[in-house]
């Protein structure tokens, strides 16, 4: 009987600990399972469907900058922070995503509002020089994004005439066999590539319409329309940029704007050229005239 005490004491702080240690368990676990779907959530939050490509536009784009077109899917989920499908939910091709990153990356905004921030009311060497810099810094930093573009973009519809596509691009995939997200089936580069080359086109059209406003100023102390002279500006910094003889680490506006504004020829050799000209064409003139009156007094 005196064992029954004890077992009855036995037992009573064994239940009081024993809930409670429970609970402890039970309140610890619920904490953990409750931290893991969050961390998840934070991680890979849900997103509309433009949202996403958004998302893995900007994840791509650094990307593009390190790796160029050879970047993985899975590397740019793992940047994104999603899963490698994710990207096809929302992209027909892994192509398709470059195009769209590459013509987000060549968005020359940025270039467009620092173009339309030069004073025209200042000296027009000082607005050529700064708009140099400006297109050549442009053309020099993405510089291996717009030879992707020209390869992605324009280079397949350049060479289809007709003729079935033989050229990939040279990051694209096959057809998934997926059905279409309602673009015209003509086709591999024919759909994207042909909204894309629009896109392309138009930044181009504002980039030479915003240099071109920089010697609208001066148009009549120019030898040739300011739309001209944004072209060649245009030319000189494409080519210092992307040429075989370009020297893009030594590029200075103020020697571009000189070339442009001065030519290369000796300042004062043209004029005294030009004055000599007049100069004999005028004893010339002259002899002649004077010969003639000569001949009509002999007469």
């Amino acid at each position: 009987m005196q064992s029954t005490p004890g077992t009855n004491d036995t037992p009573g702080p064994e239940n009081t600990t024993g809930p409670e240690n429970t609970a402890g368990r039970e309140n610890t676990a619920g904490r953990e399972n409750t931290a893991g779907p969050e961390n998840r959530r934070r991680r890979v939050p849900a997103m509309a469907p433009e949202e996403r490509r958004a998302a893995l536009i900007a994840a791509t784009i650094p990307l593009l900058h390190e790796h160029g077109l050879d970047v993985s899917t899975r590397q740019i989920a793992h940047a994104a922070g999603v899963a490698e499908g994710t990207i096809f939910g929302v992209f027909e091709s892994k192509s398709q995503l470059v195009i769209c990153s590459v013509i987000k990356a060549l968005d020359p905004q940025y270039t467009l509002d620092a173009l339309a921030a030069i004073d025209p009311a200042t000296d027009l060497r000082d607005r050529v020089a700064r708009t140099a810099e400006l297109i050549h810094a442009r053309f020099t930093e993405h510089a291996h994004l717009m030879s992707a573009a020209r390869k992605l973009i324009f280079s397949p519809a350049e060479t289809s005439t007709g003729k079935p596509s033989t050229g990939k691009p040279s990051t694209g995939k096959p057809s998934t066999g997926k059905p279409s997200t309602g673009r015209p089936s003509t086709g591999k580069p024919s759909g994207p590539d042909q909204d894309a080359q629009q896109r392309m086109m138009s930044s181009r059209q504002k980039l030479h319409a915003a240099v071109t406003e920089i010697f609208t100023p001066d148009a009549a102390r120019l030898r040739v329309s300011p739309d001209r002279a944004a072209r060649i500006l245009l030319l000189h910094c494409g080519a210092d940029a992307f040429g075989p003889f370009g020297e893009p680490g030594v590029f200075h506006g103020e020697e571009l704007a000189e070339l442009l504004l001065d030519g290369i020829l000796i300042s004062g050799s043209s004029d005294s050229t030009t004055e000599k000209t007049d100069s004999d064409t005028g004893r010339t003139e002259n002899q002649n005239t004077e010969t003639d009156r000569g001949d009509q007094a002999t007469c």
